[in-house]
């Protein structure tokens, strides 16, 4: 289930910087309501570099420990990472903007799906 902020980034514009869901600025308050978090803003983190005068990448260790622990803290169980790597012009944005356009299209089903359930609920009641 994805907060409000993930949502939001969910349907925005294709082009959007949509930060991680941990990154978003909210927490989870009392009866799993999403609420702005006290924290300090959501930056970007790199956890991949190039080694120089070479085509392979390494990881940052000291990154990647530090969005773990942000998951952990934000109670996260699953986490995809994608990272798309290519020369110019190769389908590197269009790859993405799809994968956007699949995920933008499965927040949208499963809120219609939450919103039939609610009113299939409601007149049970």
């Amino acid at each position: 289930r994805l907060c409000a902020g993930a949502r939001a980034r969910a349907r925005a514009p294709s082009r959007a910087c949509v930060p991680p869901h941990t990154l978003c600025g909210e927490t989870q308050g009392e009866g799993g309501a999403m609420v702005a978090s006290q924290g300090p803003a959501p930056k970007p983190l790199r956890i991949l570099q190039l080694k120089e005068g070479s085509i392979e990448v390494e990881l940052i260790p000291e990154n990647l420990d530090e969005v773990s622990s942000n998951l952990r803290a934000a109670g996260c169980v699953v986490v995809s990472i994608v990272s798309v790597m290519g020369g110019y012009r190769t389908g590197k944005s269009f790859l993405l903007d799809l994968m956007m356009r699949y995920l933008r299209r499965r927040v949208v089903r499963q809120e219609e799906e939450e919103r039939v359930a609610a009113e299939a609920a409601a007149k049970a009641k």
